[in-house]
């Protein structure tokens, strides 16, 4: 008789039926227990990512997924396949796609990040600025927030400003980032800080536990390209 042995590579639960796929491990000849001959077969690893490289003309797939490349004989000879490059194909003009390039930063073929607003403060005069992230108020939207400081003094012979040492990283000027009365983000002084909120009336509070300074800030968004993708 002949035995066939399977197996289930991906997902581990072999139950989840959304990606369920059964592949062929062994074709085994059998005389009751004693195995006369065995033939094996050899897959590409099987992933659920999507191909990259290439260009923005299309992607290109190396080595396919989960597709059979080698064959062992019970000889022990081998079969190998190799396989060309193959593009792939993506919708990228349907509507979740499209709604999905103002969510994050993914694809530069079809997207580009893009400075909507630049501000700077010193906090020497005030601590509290207050701005407007324009676009649809009943719609979420993705915003970065690029942040730096300076500390300067003024010299008091000619009036200019003159550039501090710098200052220690536990010391250095805060923000607190509102939108009306909620508290996005408290005590923050990195950069390129992503959020996920309405547009409308912002206030950046800065904190200042040793001296004050000059706060910048830059507001990127990702906008789409011009299709078609």
């Amino acid at each position: 008789e002949y035995a066939f042995d399977y197996s289930y590579p991906f997902p581990s639960n072999p139950g989840d039926a959304t990606y369920k796929k059964r592949q062929l491990d062994k074709i085994k000849k059998m005389d009751g227990q004693n195995i006369l001959e065995e033939t094996a077969f050899l897959y590409n690893p099987l992933s659920l990512e999507v191909p990259t490289g290439g260009s923005c003309q299309g992607s290109v797939q190396v080595d396919p997924s989960g597709v059979l490349n080698k064959i062992i004989y019970p000889t022990k000879g081998v079969t190998q396949y190799l396989y060309e490059g193959s593009e792939i194909y993506a919708d990228k003009s349907s509507a979740a796609y499209l709604e999905s390039l103002t969510l994050d930063y993914v694809d530069s073929c079809t997207q580009e990040q893009q400075e909507f607003l630049n501000f700077s403060f010193d906090t020497h005069q005030t601590l509290t600025y207050s701005f407007t992230i324009p676009g649809d108020s009943s719609k979420k939207k993705t915003f970065w927030v690029n942040y730096g400081d300076v500390y300067t003094s003024v010299d008091p012979n000619t009036g200019e400003p003159i550039i501090l040492p710098p200052v220690p990283e536990n010391k250095r000027i805060t923000y607190t980032l509102k939108r009306g009365t909620e508290v996005l983000t408290t005590n923050q002084k990195g950069s390129g800080i992503k959020f996920y909120n309405y547009p409308g009336q912002y206030t950046v509070t800065a904190n200042v536990p040793l001296q004050n300074g000059q706060v910048n800030f830059g507001l990127i968004e990702v906008v789409a390209k011009p299709g078609p993708y």
